[in-house]
């Protein structure tokens, strides 16, 4: 009699277990904070732009975006790491145009930015600009390429990282005009920067985000941009096609999760983004930086995110630059 007690007490145990989880439904997302892989050094372009849409996103989710910076590999360490969390959207990641340019630079790269991310939603696009310390004597881009040229190989230009989009641009410009300058690569802008400033680099082709701000204080002097048109941030500084020079270049930013993430929250995402930038305070901000906002939904911005790739390519067929 006792086992039979004992039996039917467990068995409604488990049936009353069974109903109660069943009963329970999944919390909404998001219910717990959440993590924005940076994958440059802070101080940069990214990161920049990674931290003023965290607290966008932490205001419209109502959770906390907290921002962690995972530099180096040109962006791959930080996307590489967001790959392997789960797949939950509470772990997300900032890519842009080095991650683009790293689909074709590396031969075998760690990941496939096309197949490996769930495209979440578009920051905007961001032109490259051609800085030089405050005491070089290079006015305007044909000035610096006279400069270099009288010093074959005694120059150098810094960069983000190997394989980055200022990386590219440099070796692009130095195949425009003929100039030999060495490159030497950092863990992200803000620390080549701080050499630009200091006379250790003697140019640099830096996202315009992380370069404005030192160019209006007067510690670096702005030759030239490398977008088809000139910057609504600094409308006084030509294009390098203006000053005959053929080189165009420009980057972007969005936002990523791993592949197979939930389509909910995907569309979640996509949607608080595409809020975001149409925001005035938001919108403003970034207008200042030199970032022009675009508004993608999720499909566009796949094919948006494709066709990146496809032109840093053409690219770097062209250069012949590689990272391996």
């Amino acid at each position: 009699m006792l086992e039979k007690i004992l039996a039917f007490a467990l068995a409604g145990a488990l049936y009353g277990g069974t109903a109660a989880s069943q009963s329970v439904p999944a919390a909404p997302f998001p219910s717990q904070p959440i993590r924005m892989i940076v994958p440059f050094a802070a101080g940069g372009t990214t990161d920049i732009l990674g931290r003023l849409l965290a607290q966008k996103l932490s205001e419209a989710l109502g959770q906390p975006v907290v921002v962690l910076n995972k530099p180096g590999a040109a962006g791959n360490i930080g996307v590489t790491f967001a790959l392997q969390q789960p797949v939950d959207g509470y772990t997300v990641v900032i890519g842009g145009g080095n991650h683009a340019v790293n689909a074709t630079l590396y031969k075998h790269p760690p990941f496939n930015f096309v197949t490996d991310l769930a495209p979440l939603g578009l920051v905007g696009t961001i032109p490259n600009i051609m800085v030089v310390p405050e005491a070089s004597p290079a006015k305007t881009p044909t000035e610096f390429v006279a400069y270099a040229k009288s010093r074959p190989g005694q120059l150098n230009f810094g960069s983000s990282g190997n394989g980055t989009t200022p990386h590219l641009t440099g070796e692009m410009f130095k195949a425009k005009t003929a100039t030999q300058m060495t490159h030497i690569p950092y863990t992200g802008s803000a620390p080549a920067l701080v050499a630009l400033t200091s006379n250790q680099l003697d140019l640099m082709f830096d996202s315009l985000t992380s370069s404005i701000e030192l160019v209006r204080a007067g510690r670096l002097r702005a030759l030239a941009v490398t977008g088809a048109t000139r910057s609504r941030a600094l409308p006084d500084v030509p294009t390098l096609k203006e000053s005959g020079i053929d080189v165009e270049a420009a980057s972007f930013v969005g936002l990523y999760a791993p592949r197979n993430t939930p389509a909910s929250i995907v569309q979640r995402y996509n949607t608080e983004i595409r809020n975001i930038v149409k925001q005035p305070t938001f919108t403003d901000r970034v207008k200042e930086l030199g970032v022009d906002v675009q508004e993608l939904d999720v499909l566009q911005f796949a094919a948006f995110t494709k066709n990146e790739v496809t032109k840093w390519a053409d690219v770097i067929h062209y250069s012949g630059v590689t990272a391996d």
